[in-house]
């Protein structure tokens, strides 16, 4: 197995996960021949570097945002440091499981340009939470050529010529699902373990904002198209090689 894999997570208030998380994803990748991991902090109000323990730190980069962007803009900026063969993003709370990243993987070589770990239990859910998942299913049957059966999800991995296409993207508002299903139509899914999160960051006020910024970005209405913004520059307060 001649393949790097980079690992994007983007990190949020984590101290709590981090550890954990890096240590399973270190177990998971030893798999492979060589691997990276990106830790995107998006500007959090209680976490630094200096809470990973020293076990953890082996091809780990750790970069902190000056300002609070947003998971979707973080994670951009992550995949702009990867180097790897194939990229993937997983989440910092431990509702996804590092052990499911070979899974991706094999999809993966079948022929796909992005395979997305999709939770099949819908059992226990948070109301708020499944309406928008439905909703963005929706919208993006809309907005895309996406097949109706397939979903998506924040867990996912990209072949690099993917990540190319993803990274030219140039608007204030991204969302990588949107940009990914703009530059290719061989997706994948393939049913992985979702542990029950704790508590979602996504109130009801919030996943409107985001449902309305897809349809401005990513809609075709002309009118709209003129009030589309260009990306900032990113601006990093701190990076260290772990």
């Amino acid at each position: 197995m001649i393949e790097k894999i980079s690992v994007v997570v983007p990190i949020y208030n984590s101290e709590k996960t981090i550890n954990e998380l890096l240590r399973r994803l270190h177990l998971s990748l030893n798999e492979f021949n060589d691997y990276e991991i990106i830790l995107i902090d998006d500007c959090s109000n209680n976490f630094s570097y200096s809470v990973i323990n020293d076990n953890n730190v082996a091809k780990t980069t750790y970069i902190r945002l000056i300002k609070n962007v947003g998971q979707q803009l973080a994670t951009f900026y992550g995949l702009k440091q990867t180097s790897g063969d194939y990229v993937v993003i997983i989440d910092d709370d431990l509702e996804q499981s590092p052990e499911d990243i070979m899974k991706l993987y094999n999809e993966i070589k079948k022929g796909f340009h992005v395979v997305y770990g999709i939770d099949t239990n819908s059992k226990g859910k948070n109301f708020i939470r499944a309406i928008g998942s439905s909703f963005r299913d929706w919208l993006f049957n809309r907005l895309t050529n996406k097949p109706k059966r397939l979903k998506v999800s924040s867990f996912r991995i990209m072949d690099r010529q993917l990540v190319i296409k993803v990274l030219k993207a140039n608007s204030k508002f991204i969302y990588l699902s949107m940009e990914i299903l703009k530059n290719t139509n061989l997706v994948g899914n393939i049913p992985v373990t979702y542990q029950k999160r704790k508590k979602s960051n996504y109130h009801l006020l919030l996943l409107l904002k985001i449902w309305w910024m897809i349809y401005l970005y990513y809609g075709s209405c002309k009118l709209l198209k003129l009030f589309r913004k260009k990306l900032q520059p990113f601006i990093v307060k701190e990076s260290y090689k772990l």
